[in-house]
């Protein structure tokens, strides 16, 4: 660790593991965490950025941020928080995002929803940009976003997924599927 006073910079040099907490009345604590090689906190900006060491081999240089249900990977990362409040404000993956979802159980939902999400295709995308807002529990993702699952495909300018809801919203969009035709 690295502390410049005079900036009032905080440069972590190796193996950063940052977890941090979310208190949710239904569903517990959620924990995020952020692997990185790198992070350096700006205090007067009251932000945090993330990134790997350019010595390591390009398919293992990947900031990971994991969260229940989701994976993501990018080169860099870097997040806001509220000072005053002390909460965070949003995460964004920077430059070859890649978002791995998988579907949730919940432990106290119907048998209906938990078989529907057992049997639910994993979803995945892909962007330049990744905007995780936890007030409103959105992905909004930039820069040539792709959102696939099962044969389906949704690319646009910009795609916003709803995490509570599964409504993926999409700004010029080019949606199509692989799936097979049925002739009646």
């Amino acid at each position: 660790m690295h502390y410049d006073g005079k900036s009032d910079r905080i440069d972590l040099l190796s193996e950063v593991e940052v977890r941090i907490l979310k208190p949710d009345p239904k569903k517990g604590t959620q924990v995020t965490r952020i692997d990185s090689d790198r992070a350096s906190i700006d205090r007067k900006k009251n932000l945090v950025r993330f990134s790997m060491l350019e010595s390591r081999p390009e398919e293992l240089r990947f900031v990971r941020i994991t969260e229940p249900g989701l994976t993501s990977r990018s080169r860099r990362a870097e997040f806001r928080i509220n000072a005053r409040k002390r909460k965070l404000r949003s995460i964004r993956a920077i430059d070859d995002v890649r978002i791995d979802e998988k579907p949730s159980i919940a432990e106290g939902g119907t048998p209906a929803e938990r078989r529907r999400a057992r049997e639910e295709k994993p979803r995945y995308a892909t962007a330049g940009l990744a905007e995780f807002d936890s007030r409103r529990n959105l992905i909004v993702l930039r820069e040539y976003p792709q959102v696939y699952q099962d044969r389906d495909t949704i690319t646009g300018e910009t795609i916003i997924v709803h995490r509570d809801s599964d409504l993926v919203e999409v700004d010029q969009s080019n949606a199509f599927t692989e799936g097979e035709s049925s002739d009646d």
